[in-house]
């Protein structure tokens, strides 16, 4: 249980975050691509209840705080996880991104097809 918990609050503030910062660009900025600036904050806010999530698991209900000691559990939860949290925030991004797209273009034309989830045909 040691970072498996932490992980799994890491992976849903990500996916989160990730997809108040699409509603963001479309309903107030009216774009499809992203905006750069938004993505440092996604990885903060994550990387943020990563650590605290890992120090409240094996800081206070494990005992690591009194085995330890506070800065040793601290770097544990922040230093050593940042290059966890970048990877998958690198890979998940693009991804979820991907899956939210409203429309698919075909490459080499003007032509896109809409996604037809969630749109009653009639036959």
């Amino acid at each position: 249980m040691g970072i498996f918990f932490p992980a799994v609050v890491c992976g849903i503030t990500m996916l989160t975050t990730l997809y108040l910062q699409i509603l963001i660009e479309r309903v107030y900025f009216h774009r499809e691509k992203t905006l750069i600036v938004l993505h440092f904050p996604n990885v903060m806010f994550s990387w943020l209840m990563y650590g605290v999530t890992y120090i409240s698991v094996n800081g206070f209900m494990l005992g690591g705080l009194a085995e330890r000691g506070r800065a040793a559990v601290a770097a544990e939860a922040f230093l050593s996880s940042f290059p966890l949290v970048m990877g998958c925030y690198v890979i998940t991004a693009p991804l979820f991104r991907r899956a939210l797209r409203r429309y698919y273009p075909v490459k080499g034309t003007n032509i896109v097809y809409l996604k037809l989830k969630g749109i009653s045909r009639e036959k």
